[in-house]
C-alpha cells in the first residue's frame, strides 16, 4: 500500500514531531506502506495531532470528501465547522485521549476509537535507554506557553528527551513530554496546555491527581516514584498504536 501524510509535522525541530515523525516511518516501514506523495497514494493518513482545535486546520477534515483517508493521533476540541459527515467520510477515526472522544460524540454524535498517541511506538527503545543515576527536577512550559520561563525553548532543545530521562523528576506542560516521561520511569506532574489533552492522558493513564491547572501547582506536587498505572497505560498503547496500523494496513 502506498500511503501519504497530511498535516505531517516530522520536519520540525520540536521533540515531539521528531519522535511523532519517525514513529510514523517506523509503523509505516513494518508493515510495507510505502510513504509516498499525495498524488501517488492510496490512502491518506491525517495527523489530527495537536493542531485542529478552535477552528483551526479544519480544512484537514475535507481530504475525505476527495480520496480514502483515516484520521488518528488527534486531540480535537472547540470545532467550528466539522459535522458528522465530515468524519464519516474517513475510513477510520481515532482520537489519542478520552476527552475528544466524549466532545465528539457529544458534538457530533459520531462514534470514535481512543488509541494513544503514535509517540508510544518508541517505548521499547526509550525503555532500553533509561538511567539509572538521575537527578533534578525538569521542567518543561505548555502549548500556550505558559510554565517557567526558562523553559519555554526546551521543546526544541536537541537535548531535551535525554535531559528529561536523566531527570529524577518531573513537571510538564507538553503532552509529549508526559508521553516521553511516561515511557522513561520518570515520575512526573502536569499542569494544563491549550487544550484538553494534558488532562485527557493523565485521566487515561489513571493518574488525574498529578494534574495541575497551574504551573505553579505542578511544580510542588511533583510524585517522588513512578506509579505502575502509568507504566502499564505506556505498555498498552505501545500495543494498541501497533493494533492500529496492523488494522491501517488492511483497508
Amino acid at each position: 500500500m502506498k500511503v501519504a501524510f497530511s498535516n505531517w509535522k516530522g520536519g520540525k525541530k520540536h521533540f515531539g514531531c521528531k519522535l511523532v515523525g519517525s514513529a510514523f516511518k517506523l509503523l509505516c516501514a513494518e508493515r510495507d506502506m510505502e510513504i509516498v506523495s499525495l498524488d501517488k497514494a492510496d490512502l491518506v493518513i491525517v495527523n489530527a495531532e495537536g493542531s485542529i482545535h478552535d477552528g483551526a486546520n479544519e480544512n484537514q477534515l475535507d481530504i475525505a470528501k476527495e480520496m480514502p483517508a483515516v484520521l488518528i493521533n488527534g486531540s480535537m476540541t472547540a470545532l467550528d465547522t466539522v459535522t458528522w459527515e465530515d468524519l464519516a467520510a474517513f475510513q477510520l477515526v481515532t482520537v489519542r485521549e478520552h476527552r475528544t472522544c466524549y466532545e465528539l460524540d457529544g458534538q457530533l454524535d459520531f462514534q470514535v476509537r481512543v488509541v494513544p498517541d503514535v509517540i508510544f511506538k518508541h517505548l521499547p527503545e526509550i525503555r532500553d535507554m533509561r538511567y539509572l543515576s538521575r537527578s533534578g527536577i525538569f521542567e518543561s512550559c505548555s502549548s500556550n506557553k505558559t510554565g517557567p520561563p526558562h523553559a519555554t525553548a526546551n521543546v526544541k532543545d536537541p537535548e531535551y528527551v535525554k535531559r528529561l530521562m536523566q531527570s529524577k523528576g518531573a513537571c510538564l506542560g507538553r503532552f509529549h513530554g508526559i508521553a516521553v516521561a511516561s515511557m522513561a520511569d520518570v515520575p512526573f506532574s502536569a499542569f494544563a496546555a491549550n487544550t484538553h489533552k494534558n488532562l485527557g492522558i493523565m485521566e487515561d493513564m489513571g493518574v488525574p491527581q498529578h494534574y495541575h491547572q497551574r504551573y505553579e501547582s505542578a511544580s510542588r506536587f511533583v510524585p517522588g516514584e513512578v506509579d505502575e498505572r502509568v507504566q502499564q497505560y505506556a505498555e498498552r498503547a505501545h500495543r494498541e498504536v501497533n493494533g492500529l496500523f496492523d488494522r491501517i494496513a488492511e483497508l
